[in-house]
């Protein structure tokens, strides 16, 4: 699968990519999306579904802006819990693609330091 990767740390980032690539995904930097940095969520879901790309994030408002206004996302979305520290990233997401493999399309799935949450994303999934 193919992953944006929007983190508020850019060391978050790199590990973030490191343990997509590690686990045979593939990550995305959102400047491959010609959008800027500040970009309103609806624009950043709109261009992900075009792409065909999945959010890794660990900002919690991405997610919860499709949940508030009950917007479709037909993709994975895999959030970072905030008490995830940088070491803890690749141990979450290891615990993740053993558990799941094969992620769902239409599903966030949030990522604590000690489980997986999975929830259904709203819309027609």
């Amino acid at each position: 699968m193919h992953f944006l990767i929007h983190a508020a740390a850019p060391s978050a980032a790199t590990a973030l990519a490191g343990s997509l690539v590690s686990h045979g995904h593939t990550p995305h930097k959102l400047a491959e999306l010609s959008l800027p940095s500040d970009a309103p969520p609806d624009e950043l879901f709109a261009a992900l579904a075009q792409r065909q790309w999945g959010l890794l994030t660990d900002e919690r408002p991405l997610p919860e802006f499709l949940y508030a206004r009950r917007q479709a996302f037909n993709n994975v979305i895999i959030l970072l819990a905030n008490n995830l520290q940088a070491d803890d990233f690749a141990p979450a997401m290891t615990r993740l693609f053993e558990r799941y493999p094969r992620l769902s399309r239409g599903r966030l799935y949030t990522l604590t330091a000690a489980r997986v949450k999975i929830r259904q994303l709203p819309g027609e999934n």
